[in-house]
């Protein structure tokens, strides 16, 4: 099957999409039946070509070595990016018989596909991300106004929509009535991340955030019940991984509450070695959930550890309360601590949680999660033959 592929998150460009593409086109280069040419930009004024494995190649459209104007530019999805990615792309189609084109995140290349099956016919499937939720909302300025039109013009063209959240699905829905959108959630990679409870400290209750350190993320709100807990369990410590404006602020909350021995603020750590913060801890908090399925409960959940969240759809939609994870309020430091205690106390439902999230991770591993886009890819060549 041959398919050109586009995203414009790819590192260095990009967040948790942008790692998220990168794992799938990791796990497409070890199928031999695939054969891929993907389209992205790069970081300075010049074109350039890589490829990942034998089968896929990598084609990076310059756009100028200005990062900080073109993440600006990735935001605003500007029309000549796309235009300008939309001559390059053409140019492949007429010299190669693809199947299908895929976009994963429809800014600024979903715009591309939508053209080029315009004019060639050529099926599409879209990767819907958080991002964009941003083209489904009408806004008052024009800009944004166009933008939501256009979204609604690509996802309805789609042969497929693919929304990495239930909560994205519905709210595609609620713009694109009747379309058939599909659920496959963005994964972990399991060579990375598992468990290893030989890393563990005998007799300390470990207890692990991962997470941006600013005010919206609600870590204060962690530091403010492992208070509550730490004059009760001598052995709970806390450790936060990551950084961010609110990060001296929490430091001196810490230190005022006395607990600058116990409360460990490691700063920002490289994603391939967070994976040793999971390994050694009992229990994976995370105070602050959005509306995406948020990569570090994945690693956690892979790592077998339980895991205290707010209630959400998605952490519903992912997890079983009591089962997989403990359901806390909101920005309720008090029911937080509740939920934290009730795993401290119960030994057995502590392990249980365990044992269940090892067996939920094995949905998806990146090798589950390509298998089931493998399974779109086929349906969309087999539709698009028959209408032909």
């Amino acid at each position: 099957m041959k398919i050109i592929f586009f995203g414009h998150e790819f590192p260095p460009f990009g967040g948790e999409a942008g790692e998220a593409l990168t794992s799938l086109l990791l796990e497409y280069s070890k199928n031999p039946e695939l054969e891929i040419d993907f389209v992205t930009f790069s970081t300075d004024e010049k074109y350039h070509t890589s490829k990942i494995g034998n089968n896929i190649v990598v084609h990076q459209i310059p756009v100028g070595n200005d990062a900080e104007k073109n993440m600006k530019l990735f935001k605003k999805e500007s029309i000549s990016l796309s235009w300008k990615a939309y001559k390059f792309s053409r140019k492949l189609v007429k010299q190669n018989k693809y199947d299908l084109s895929h976009v994963f995140s429809s800014k600024i290349f979903g715009v591309v596909a939508l053209m080029l099956k315009a004019e060639f016919k050529l099926p599409y499937v879209v990767s819907l991300q958080g991002s964009d939720s941003d083209g489904l909302i009408r806004k008052n300025d024009f800009s944004k106004q166009m933008n939501s039109f256009a979204a609604k013009k690509i996802f309805a063209k789609s042969s497929f929509l693919i929304a990495n959240s239930l909560w994205l699905k519905n709210f595609a829905l609620s713009t694109n009535p009747g379309k058939e959108i599909e659920v496959i959630y963005n994964g972990f990679d399991a060579d990375v991340f598992f468990p290893d409870i030989r890393k563990r400290v005998e007799g300390k209750f470990e207890i692990l955030c991962v997470s941006k350190i600013i005010p919206q993320k609600g870590v204060r709100f962690l530091i403010q019940a492992f208070k509550i807990l730490s004059g009760r369990y001598e052995q709970i410590r806390l450790t936060i991984v990551g950084d961010g404006s609110e990060i001296q602020s929490l430091k001196d909350l810490a230190r005022g509450l006395g607990l600058e021995e116990r409360a460990k603020f490691i700063g920002e750590v490289d994603h391939k070695k967070v994976f040793e913060y999971y390994q050694k801890s009992n229990l994976f908090v995370l105070p602050f959930a959005g509306e995406g399925i948020s990569k570090v409960v994945l690693e956690s959940v892979a790592c077998g550890l339980p895991v205290v969240i707010p209630d959400t759809l998605w952490a519903r939609e992912l997890l079983k309360e009591n089962a997989n994870a403990l359901f806390a309020k909101k920005d309720d430091a008090d029911d937080l601590a509740e939920k934290i205690e009730k795993l401290i106390l119960n030994k057995s439902l502590l392990e249980e949680i365990a044992k269940n999230n090892l067996a939920r991770a094995n949905d998806f591993t990146w090798k589950s999660i390509s298998a089931q886009y493998l399974d779109v890819y086929v349906k969309t060549r087999n539709i698009s033959r028959i209408q032909d």
